[in-house]
């Protein structure tokens, strides 16, 4: 091809009918692909990352602030969030204190809020112009792409690039999800196609413009810190290259440009960030990276910085402190590492091979064979090379950025990180099409064994194509056939590259059309809220592990679970992983159906009682329950536990309530529950408090007490901590009921270990069962308050019976993003056998709730002393 320094349009021509015929192809390829992204943009829901990223970019509008999702700069998130902002008036909890502790994340709580905050079909509308907005930044990648393999390699070669950048999985993702992945994309493949501009027309104009690009390229993404090093090693080289023509000593006369070039996109960086703290004494600034702060222990870096007692901490830093800090609590998240998943094993650290075997695994085949033949064509003559600095434009960035990210390996979770690298591969394999037209788009003359070679390139052209499309709109879980195609991707990774919750909205519209898959219980990670989607749901799936029997848990009913849950670290859905699925919605979502067969074979080759045997064994304890409540007449006695742990606004409301009723009840104390004085009462209320504080001060001895107790025909109320008390959860309880209790743990920096339990206080709304609302003669829903109170699961004992559940939880309370979406269709009250003895286990506090105080009697006259019938 021609080896001129630098194309013209007029250079290369083609004829009109073929200039008509690539035009028509441009629009419709265009067109299918603005199509493909809003279609995603409207059809996907919020994924992990977008409700941070909106929230952040509606506190920066509104506050004029950065410190929310500081490791990435604000560009995206200002641009996507104008419709929020503007528009729809978005509002969030915006934890401003929060977050000036830098190791601590909260734009996944503010984003979590958002859905809370605000009416869903106006957050919904949000997401979607909000990621609209951002399709411009694919459009300009695109041409761009076509643009610079236009100039370098002629006009097929530019319609390649265009199909690579328009159909490829990453790209079609990316760009309907609010991130700063495509705009960092596009932007840098523009900078540098500027930049090579600028290298052969050094002008003000070129100069101002790459300076500009530049600038908006550092608002757009940290990674692209690396232009002050990679544009003047590019300068250099472009130097040496053309060191025997004048083009060399227009371009040293030009190094002064390439310093306004660096001073004017500094300038549009601070301005996006108002200047703030811009020219800060490097040792003014507390680090917590080991890299920054010098310090590789992870409990004693905080606030350290490596430069502060050097000569360098005196170098006043042009950029914006949160830019800065940006980047050290980045590095930090890398240097602490998250726990990875790969070809299906976890670490607790990354891989180093993560990215490339990434892209082998979610690039199309065809894609990968394209270019494996631009390297062969590189090498196989000049006529399918441009000139070297050309080639090296391409080449070096992308080497640049691959090395980079393979070296941080501290977590393997997103391969979308190699996007920025992709068009300079999209560009750079577009030479392929020199093999089958010439820069001036004419059919090269071959033998006909080459001919073979041209029909091969267009056939991978096309695979790439077809299969990149197989999966609309599901493109976030693309995989190819090297993997066995999407369905088969959790075998290799998970988190964004395959379940990003991105199918919600998609399970919604299933769930539409099979309104008679209930009951249906649901294990998502990593969604939106499904209180504040359509979707009816029975509940949580069981879980395996401490002890858990499923088979005993397991109900008949269908089952949605989400790839990251069933693949996870904890294994523990492992039991669904042989079941082959009845359905999928997407490639994240998998469908179970178990049907009453099923289970009862399972049950029976385990000795276990059929459902029939524990439907009767149910529905006679509810008679149970329902002749004791309807015996008006027989007088009890209550005991009230008193002792250590119990809450004394909790004791005193149960207290007073039965003195209002003229109940008899006494106050008992750990000595009266040891001494045995507890046999002479019909029923044992646990009030409200801390429940270890009561476990650890019974001791074995009074544990044993209140289990003979309640074995032996005592009834059992528990509230909040008497309910946690009476759960299997630990061997320090007391066990009286076929339930655990959810005592997950999360670590948050600067807090520690954290409890699912530990949620919060608030008013939380539940609905009455069918026999939930005979035997408290209460309405369907009710407002109760809520402090801490346990989330029940099943526990999963084959020598307990099964609880019945009289009342969920139809609301949300949580702290902390880990919590969120713990509680919704959770169990609020049960009750459960234990020998003679009935139990009815509070999780709130109806005691503390004006109005709901009946409740505690009818559990009461209900729970008393009693026989199972036979």
């Amino acid at each position: 091809m021609s080896q001129s320094v630098f194309p013209t349009q007029d250079s290369i021509k083609c004829s009109k009918l073929s200039n008509r015929l690539v035009w028509l192809f441009i629009i419709v390829v265009v067109i299918v692909h603005i199509f493909i992204v809003t279609w995603m943009s409207f059809w996907n829901s919020p994924n992990g990352n977008e409700p941070g990223h909106l929230a952040a970019g509606v506190y920066t509008l509104r506050f004029g602030r950065n410190d929310l999702y500081r490791v990435n700069p604000p560009l995206s998130r200002m641009i996507a969030a104008i419709p929020a902002t503007y528009c729809f008036g978005i509002d969030a909890d915006w934890l401003s204190t929060a977050t000036n502790v830098l190791s601590y994340r909260p734009e996944y709580e503010v984003g979590t809020s958002l859905y809370f905050k605000n009416e869903p079909d106006k957050l919904y509308y949000a997401f979607v112009f909000g990621r609209l907005m951002l399709l411009p930044f694919s459009l300009l990648g695109a041409w761009t792409c076509y643009r610079f393999a236009f100039l370098l390699y002629g006009q097929a070669a530019a319609l390649f690039a265009l199909i690579l950048w328009c159909f490829n999985p990453y790209i079609l993702t990316w760009s309907a999800t609010i991130n700063p992945d495509i705009t960092a994309t596009s932007l840098g493949i523009f900078c540098f196609y500027l930049f090579w501009q600028w290298c052969h027309q050094p002008s003000w104009w070129n100069t101002f413009w790459v300076g500009g690009v530049a600038g908006l390229l550092l608002v757009s993404k940290t990674v692209w810190i690396l232009i002050f090093g990679i544009l003047p090693a590019l300068c250099v080289l472009a130097c040496l290259f053309y060191a025997k023509n004048d083009q060399c000593r227009l371009l040293l006369k030009s190094f002064g440009k390439l310093c306004i070039i660096f001073v004017t996109s500094i300038i549009i960086l601070n301005v996006f960030y108002n200047f703030s703290g811009s020219c800060k004494l490097l040792k003014q600034y507390s680090f917590i990276s080991a890299s920054l702060s010098g310090n590789s222990s992870e409990n004693s870096n905080w606030d350290k910085n490596r430069f502060a007692q050097s000569s360098l901490g005196l170098l006043p830093i042009p950029l914006p402190q949160d830019y800065l800090y940006g980047i050290d609590v980045q590095k930090y998240d890398f240097e602490r590492g998250i726990p990875s998943y790969v070809n299906g094993t976890w670490s607790e650290h990354g891989f180093r091979y993560y990215y490339l075997y990434a892209f082998l695994l979610k690039t199309p085949i065809g894609v990968q064979v394209l270019i494996l033949v631009a390297v062969v064509l590189s090498f196989a003559g000049k006529q399918y090379r441009s000139d070297f600095f050309s080639e090296i434009v391409l080449i070096f960035p992308l080497s640049i950025i691959l090395i980079l990210i393979s070296s941080q390996t501290g977590f393997s979770v997103h391969s979308r990180y190699l996007l920025p690298l992709l068009p300079f591969l999209f560009v750079w394999t577009s030479k392929t099409a020199l093999v089958i037209f010439d820069e001036r788009f004419n059919f090269v003359k071959t033998s006909r064994k080459q001919v073979l070679l041209q029909v091969l390139i267009v056939f991978f052209v096309v695979w790439g194509v077809i299969s990149s499309l197989s999966v609309f709109p599901h493109s976030m879980s693309y995989f190819n056939e090297f993997a066995g195609g999407s369905c088969n991707g959790a075998k290799y990774l998970l988190g964004s590259d395959l379940d990003w919750g991105q199918d919600v909205y998609h399970l919604q519209h299933w769930q539409k059309k099979h309104p008679d898959a209930r009951p249906i219980r649901i294990a998502l990670s990593g969604t939106m809220p499904l209180e504040k989607t359509e979707i009816k749901y029975d509940g949580a799936i069981p879980k395996e592990g401490d002890g858990t029997n499923v088979l005993v848990a397991i109900r008949p009913g269908w089952y949605a679970v989400n790839v990251n849950n069933l693949y996870g670290k904890k294994n523990e859905y492992s039991y669904l992983k042989n079941k082959k699925p009845t359905a999928r919605v997407g490639y994240s979502i998998l469908l179970y159906y178990f049907g009453s067969e099923e289970i009862n074979v399972l049950r029976k080759n385990f000795k276990l009682p059929s459902l029939e045997e524990e439907e009767q064994q149910i529905t006679a304890f509810f008679e149970i329950l329902s002749e004791n409540k309807s015996d008006v007449d027989s007088k009890r006695t209550v005991a009230i536990y008193s002792g250590t742990g119990a809450a004394s606004d909790s004791v005193d409301a149960i207290a007073t309530l039965h003195e209002k009723e003229n109940i008899s009840h006494e106050k008992l104390t750990i000595q009266n529950i040891r001494s045995g004085n507890i046999s002479k009462y019909d029923l044992l209320i646990v009030p409200g408090g801390l429940s270890n504080e009561m476990a650890d001060a019974l001791g074995n001895e009074g544990r044993e007490a209140i289990r003979h107790f309640v074995h032996s025909g005592g009834g059992y109320v528990g509230i909040c901590a008497g309910a946690y008390l009476a759960s299997s959860t630990f061997e320090k309880f007391l066990g009286l009921v076929n339930i655990k209790t959810n005592h997950t743990q999360e670590y948050m920096p600067r807090i520690g270990i954290l409890e699912q339990r530990q949620l919060g206080s608030a008013t939380v709304k539940v609905e009455f069962s069918t026999e939930g609302k005979k035997l408290f003669a209460t309405n369907q829903f009710e407002n109760i308050n809520y402090i801490n109170g346990p989330i029940f699961i099943e526990a999963g004992r084959s020598d307990l019976p099964s609880c019945i559940t009289l009342a969920t939880y139809r609301s949300d309370v949580y702290s902390y993003r880990f919590q969120q979406g713990t509680m919704p269709n959770t169990p609020a009250i049960i009750a459960g056998q234990f020998g003679q003895g009935n139990v009815i286990l509070f999780s709130p506090h109806p005691e503390l709730t004006e109005g709901m105080e009946s409740i505690i009697h009818d559990a009461v006259r209900s729970a008393r002393k009693g026989k199972i019938k036979n």
